[in-house]
C-alpha cells in the first residue's frame, strides 16, 4: 500500500514540475507594431562571429555588434549619421530593472569595412552569452524585415525586449 501511495505522490510531483517548466518557458509575443520576423529565412550565425564578437551590417548601412559577456552582454546597432541607433542591454541589472533597450540618434558613420552583411528579408538567431535563472540560454534574434528596417528581439524568462530602427520611427521596448 505504501509503495502505491509513494508512486502516486511521485507521479503528481513530476506532473506539477513538468507543467511549471512548460508554462515558464512559453515565448511572449512582441508588442504591437513590431515587424513580423518569425517567418523570415534564418541565416547561420557563425558567419557573423569573430574573436568573441558577433557583428554584421545591414544592406542599408547599420552596424550591429555585441559587447561583453555574461552577465554584462550588450547588443548595439548604429546607423549612418542622423539615423537611429539602439542598444539592448542583456546584463542582469538592466533586465531585472525592466529597462534594457534604448534608442537614440547616430552621431557618426560606422566603419563597415570587412563586416559581413545580413541580407534583406532574413533573420539571424544568436545564442547570447547570457543564461537565465533556470540555466537556459538566451537567444537574440535580429532581422532585416523591410528596406531600411532593423529589428532585434530577445525573449526569455525575464521578458520580451528589443528595438526597431526604421524610417517610420525608432523605438524600444
Amino acid at each position: 500500500m505504501k509503495s502505491s501511495v509513494r508512486l502516486g505522490v511521485c507521479a503528481s510531483v513530476a506532473l506539477l514540475c513538468a507543467t511549471t517548466v512548460s508554462a515558464g518557458s512559453a515565448a511572449a509575443d512582441p508588442p504591437p507594431g513590431f515587424p513580423e520576423i518569425s517567418g523570415l529565412p534564418t541565416v547561420e550565425s557563425r558567419q557573423y562571429f569573430s574573436v568573441k564578437v558577433y557583428r554584421f551590417a545591414t544592406p542599408d548601412g547599420v552596424l550591429c555588434e555585441s559587447a561583453g559577456w555574461n552577465p554584462y552582454f550588450q547588443w548595439t546597432c548604429i546607423g549612418p549619421k542622423g539615423s537611429g541607433s539602439a542598444q539592448l542591454d542583456l546584463g542582469s541589472y538592466a533586465r531585472n530593472n525592466g529597462t534594457p533597450a534604448t534608442v537614440g540618434e547616430s552621431q557618426g558613420n560606422p566603419d563597415l569595412s570587412r563586416v559581413p552583411v545580413l541580407p534583406g528579408n532574413r533573420q539571424v538567431r544568436i545564442a547570447a552569452p547570457v543564461h537565465n535563472d533556470d540555466g537556459s540560454q538566451t537567444t537574440l534574434t535580429c532581422a532585416t524585415p523591410a528596406p531600411k528596417t532593423t529589428a532585434c528581439l530577445v525573449d526569455d524568462l525575464r521578458g520580451t525586449h528589443g528595438f526597431v530602427l526604421s524610417p517610420e520611427r525608432n523605438w524600444a521596448f
